[in-house]
């Protein structure tokens, strides 16, 4: 059980990660035409692009990416304390997100 969910949160980390980074490329003015920005595009698109709609983006921030990044990370939270055998409580899952982000 432990290395399931150590794989799960492996992969987890990872898509948190490409969400985090679809969030500070912009600021840092990045440009996506490389590899690593591409694959990042390509993660992330499924989820932000829909958000993107009901939330456009600014000159330099996009919130849909910062709300993407918000729901995968508690989605991810919530999926590993299902997995660990644990009661889904929302205190612990809004303490348990907030913390994992910092």
């Amino acid at each position: 059980m432990q290395a399931l969910l150590f794989i799960l949160d492996a992969l987890l980390t990872l898509v948190v990660v490409a969400y985090l980074l679809r969030l500070l490329l912009p600021l840092v003015r990045a440009d996506f035409r490389n590899p690593v920005g591409e694959a990042v595009l390509k993660v992330t698109n499924p989820l932000v692009l829909p958000l993107r709609r009901m939330l456009p983006p600014g000159k330099r921030f996009d919130p849909a990416s910062l709300v993407a990044l918000l729901l995968v990370h508690f989605a991810g939270t919530a999926l590993l304390q299902l997995v660990a055998g644990g009661r889904l409580r929302p205190a612990a899952l809004l303490a348990g997100g907030v913390l994992g982000l910092l």
